[in-house]
């Protein structure tokens, strides 16, 4: 076979224009499955005749995506918060307090928190991929910057989409879990207990002459503001521990010394400063001394 029967080779296109951002096979499967992951989150919302909102949803998320749009997954989450809130699109000034425990484990749900945390992940993938990979360190870019660093597609691992989808359905799992655990608590700050948990059940009627249970001290309302806020400060702090140790674990023998270093520095700072002031002050009056001498014995 000669030469001129060879096909022509096909030159990977510009990196810099729409096809050459997707041109790499790792960041078009992460636009696919965030596509994906949008048109299901439609397919939920209208099956809560919340069709206008999972229409509005998916042109913003996937418009998003292929423009590279960093605000987003925070506009789509937002919106969705809203047409969960008012299905219709417009304020519903009846509130429904019947839902809070009737949507407990309920599928669509734990499929819509799935399907949103697929989304967002697929999302900023996208945008690590085809745009820029770690944030900026300044406001308004130089001209003569260049192309921003992206992540290389030779990275990506096979298993990194299983493993989204695994942790989407995990943290939906968990998240119905803590939903149920916040319904049900009640905050009993004189009790043996803070914090019990009951299924709510109707009081029975008391019999003649017996005192009616006392109400909750704080109402539910309150009560899953307060365990919340709880739950979330707790988390962020054995998230510090757990990962501030991991990370120290995982420091080279000098990044480690470096780190000690700079923690005695830190416990000395002020007895430092103070000896630093003292030498400055010495050094100076030393000089102003040997001015003095060089005046006095250029005047003899």
């Amino acid at each position: 076979m000669s030469a001129a029967d060879q096909p022509p080779e096909v030159q990977a296109p510009d990196p810099d224009t729409l096809r050459g951002r997707f041109h790499a096979p790792e960041v078009r499967n992460a636009l696919f499955a965030g596509l994906a992951a949008l048109a299901l989150v439609f397919v939920v919302l209208f099956a809560r005749d919340t069709d206008l909102g999972g229409l509005l949803i998916v042109i913003l998320g996937a418009a998003g995506m292929v423009l590279r749009w960093t605000a987003a997954p925070p506009l789509v989450l937002l919106l969705l918060a809203y047409f969960l809130v008012f299905p219709e699109g417009i304020p519903d000034p009846m509130p429904r307090p019947w839902a809070v425990e009737a949507d407990r484990f309920a599928v669509l749900d734990m499929v819509l928190a799935a399907a949103v945390l697929v989304y967002v992940g697929c999302h900023y993938r996208v945008y690590g991929l085809a745009e820029r990979a770690f944030p900026a360190e300044y406001q308004v870019p130089p001209r003569d910057e260049g192309r921003p660093p992206r992540r290389d597609p030779a990275t990506v691992r096979p298993e990194e989409p299983v493993r989204l989808a695994a942790f989407a359905v995990a943290a939906a799992v968990v998240g119905q879990l803590v939903w149920w655990g916040m319904t049900t608590a009640t905050l009993d700050p004189a009790g043996d207990l803070p914090v019990r948990f009951d299924v709510p059940q109707t009081p029975p009627r008391p019999r003649a002459g017996e005192r009616p249970a006392e109400p909750p001290l704080f109402p539910a309302p309150v009560t899953r503001l307060l365990l919340l806020v709880g739950l979330v400060l707790f988390a962020g702090l054995a998230g510090r521990v757990v990962f501030g140790y991991w990370r120290l674990r995982r420091l080279s023998p000098a990044e480690a010394g470096l780190v000690l270093q700079e923690a005695a520095w830190d416990g000395v700072r002020r007895e430092r400063v103070r000896i630093e002031r003292w030498r400055v002050w010495g050094r100076g009056r030393r000089a102003k001394r040997a001015a003095k001498a060089n005046r006095d014995g250029g005047g003899r």
